[in-house]
């Protein structure tokens, strides 16, 4: 690991990141295998004035050793001293940092019920914290750390040290920090998406209908007050955030009663640990009626089982074809980079921040809006080198938003 990149890197995921306050507090979510980067975080933070900074460790072997051996009552059984903590740490203020791999390899002797269960119990458990996640009422952040588990699996005709090494430039290139000035390079990426966003709000769309020859032919259906949102947002004290490092995306919420047609998947995806390959949903007012996969069928179904929700959208978000990620001739087979690689779409959970005045409503309220309630929020990729979005405005104009894989010169 480049010691000079990685502080760059920790500076962006303080500054542009979480934007961590004077005197503010810090989480961050850890796993072990990346003790080395996390001492750089750590004592960038404290140079940034954190109050106080606090890592939580995480063990994905050790994780995959319970899942797959703990006794049923002992796996669902959630401490009330963990969501406690929770609790405190919102109550707290605390700015969060989440600093995720890919483990998946680690689970393949798991089940995938034994995953599934664990994940409802830990969902149910932690709902509160989620929803207080989704409506940003504090500063958080999902940032990719690299570990020897993970470079293994993207490189595994390399040594276990030059894997990691790539592995690591690879993090630094798609978060943008091999720019000579890593800051000024996020605050003019920033500034690209928070123009693309005002673009399409200026649009007040309806629908938005997506076609490739891979067999994508969807009809997506807007709220009447959606935002378009990405870049960075505010938390519920005034604070912008990104919540991303790595991010392309300009997302909105669909409203998830309007949504027809079929779409195919275009890159991996992890469900429970699980790869999932070949991808491919059909909708009938806006729920998933038959889905397929050529790899991981059976985590697809686990997940659309969750709730209710799980079989609707939560999520439309648009990204480039020429993003630096969508650039890296393979898949990183973890959510937060490959995402932000292609156009996306969400089952599960819509964000509030989506519509208008969406932190102040209910989940009644949300639910009349459009917005899809769940447990789970789970992105799928569906970019192409072809795809085309027609965007169709409450007054019946068709504005073309993306062609061949780009949005349209108008957005460019």
């Amino acid at each position: 690991m480049d010691q000079k990149l990685a502080k760059s890197y920790a500076d962006v995921l303080l500054q542009y990141g979480v934007n961590l306050q004077p005197e503010q507090p810090l989480l961050i979510n850890a796993p072990v295998e990346a003790h080395e980067f996390v001492t750089v975080l750590v004592n960038a933070a404290y140079a940034h004035g954190a109050g106080d900074v606090q890592v939580d460790w995480q063990s994905g072997s050790v994780f995959a050793q319970r899942l797959q051996y703990a006794q049923e009552d002992s796996l669902l059984y959630i401490r009330p001293s963990q969501v406690t903590k929770a609790q405190e740490y919102l109550a707290e203020n605390r700015a969060i940092i989440s600093l995720v791999s890919c483990n998946s390899p680690l689970f393949k002797e798991v089940p995938t019920t034994r995953i599934n269960a664990f994940q409802q119990a830990k969902n149910k458990a932690f709902q509160f914290y989620s929803q207080a996640i989704m409506n940003s009422q504090v500063q958080w952040l999902v940032a990719a750390v690299a570990t020897p588990t993970w470079a293994a699996l993207l490189f595994p005709d390399e040594a276990p040290v030059i894997a990691l090494e790539k592995l690591w430039d690879a993090i630094f290139y798609v978060s943008r920090i091999q720019n000579e000035d890593a800051l000024a390079a996020w605050q003019n990426h920033l500034d690209t998406l928070h123009r693309r966003r005002r673009l399409l709000d200026a649009l007040r769309l309806d629908t938005l209908h997506y076609m490739s020859k891979n067999g994508t032919d969807f009809v997506i259906g807007l709220p009447d007050t959606h935002i378009w949102q990405g870049g960075n947002e505010k938390s519920g004290r005034a604070v912008p955030f990104a919540a991303n490092i790595p991010t392309e995306e300009i997302f909105t919420a669909p409203d998830f009663r309007r949504m027809t047609g079929h779409v195919t998947g275009t890159r991996p995806l992890v469900v429970y640990n699980q790869t999932v390959e070949g991808l491919a949903l059909d909708f009938v007012d806006g729920k998933v009626v038959q889905a397929e996969a050529s790899k991981g069928k059976d985590a697809i179904e686990q997940l659309l089982a969750s709730d209710e929700g799980a079989r609707f959208l939560g999520e439309v978000a648009l990204v480039p074809k020429d993003s630096p990620i969508a650039q890296i001739p393979y898949s990183f087979y973890e959510t937060l980079i490959d995402e932000n690689a292609s156009c996306h779409l969400a089952l599960g959970a819509a964000y509030p921040t989506c519509i208008t005045d969406g932190k102040t409503k209910t989940d009644d309220e949300l639910t009349a809006a459009g917005l899809n309630r769940s447990m789970i929020h789970v992105d799928f990729m569906i970019g192409s080198s072809d795809l085309t979005i027609i965007g169709r405005t409450k007054d019946g104009r068709e504005v073309e938003i993306f062609h061949d894989g780009n949005f349209s010169p108008n957005f460019v």
